[in-house]
């Protein structure tokens, strides 16, 4: 079982940040804190890619109005990519403990899973808005840039969350 050393949380920069995205997340003091705060950032980012979803389908159609059909493949794949992160988002925490060939207690594992959520966190925000950069858009390789981006932040995302679980189990395997 992993040692929470308390106030560790509040330490980190990435914490501040957080708390300003997210009113009253607690931080990583205690294993009731991480399942509170491990849940209310899946929370935050399932809505934040839900809204970036709904944004898609206005931003498809427009690209389809402006005959930008050259676009239509990679801007399929970037919703199949938001959509793989949603149902990543959907699963719980996996309650199965992983091996950790490597874990040791000093690792800061408490700031890993901060910068993990705020990388998440961040990511979401972003797909956001560019997504709504869409209806302003005329160009095709901005265009194809932000379909990238998106692209790679809902992976990255999903990437994110089973690093995070990975931590997670090591943390609490007994």
């Amino acid at each position: 079982m992993y040692n929470f050393p308390v106030g560790t949380s509040r330490k980190d920069p990435a914490f501040g940040r957080i708390v300003k995205i997210i009113e009253g997340f607690r931080g990583y003091d205690s294993i009731d804190d991480l399942k509170a705060a491990d849940s209310m950032v899946r929370d935050r980012l399932a809505a934040q890619v839900r809204k970036t979803r709904e944004e898609a389908e206005r931003a498809q159609s427009l690209l389809e109005k402006k005959m930008r059909l050259s676009n239509a493949l990679e801007f399929s794949d970037m919703i199949t990519n938001m959509e793989r992160a949603l149902a990543r988002l959907s699963r719980p925490p996996s309650p199965r403990i992983a091996a950790c060939a490597v874990y040791t207690p000093e690792e800061d594992l408490i700031g890993k899973l901060i910068r993990l959520d705020f990388q998440m966190l961040s990511d979401a925000e972003n797909t956001y808005n560019l997504m709504q950069e869409f209806q302003r858009m005329d160009q095709e390789d901005l265009i194809r840039s932000n379909i990238l981006k998106i692209t790679m932040a809902a992976r990255d995302i999903a990437a994110s969350l089973d690093e995070k679980d990975r931590l997670i189990n090591c943390m609490i395997q007994t």
